[in-house]
């Protein structure tokens, strides 16, 4: 807890019920949106095709993921928004590239 500036008191604060609910609705959001970027683009060799399904993975996998530590860390939403705004460029432009080689 240290490495994160947060004393027990702290973590015992925030465990509040909607931090759960929220947890629980993106692993739902992500048990949809994975399965899907894989499947519904599965023929799309295109650099568009291969930019949209790097951004249904950063929907399905990565801002999920990243959302819920965002959730339970406290940390401010300038730290999150550059975190999943890294990851959105990433996935999507290398979606894009293996998209153009295909």
């Amino acid at each position: 807890m240290a490495t994160i500036g947060k004393t027990p008191e702290d973590i015992k604060a925030n465990n509040k019920p909607p931090l759960y609910i929220t947890t629980g609705v993106l692993a739902l959001f992500r048990r949809r949106c994975s399965p899907h970027a894989v499947t519904s683009r599965a023929g799309d060799v295109t650099l568009v095709g291969g930019a949209l399904i790097g951004l249904l993975i950063w929907a399905g996998l990565a801002l999920p993921v990243s959302s819920n530590t965002f959730i339970f860390e406290g940390r401010k939403m300038t730290n999150h928004v550059t975190s999943c705004g890294c990851y959105l460029i990433t996935l999507v432009v290398m979606g894009g590239i293996i998209g153009a080689w295909g």
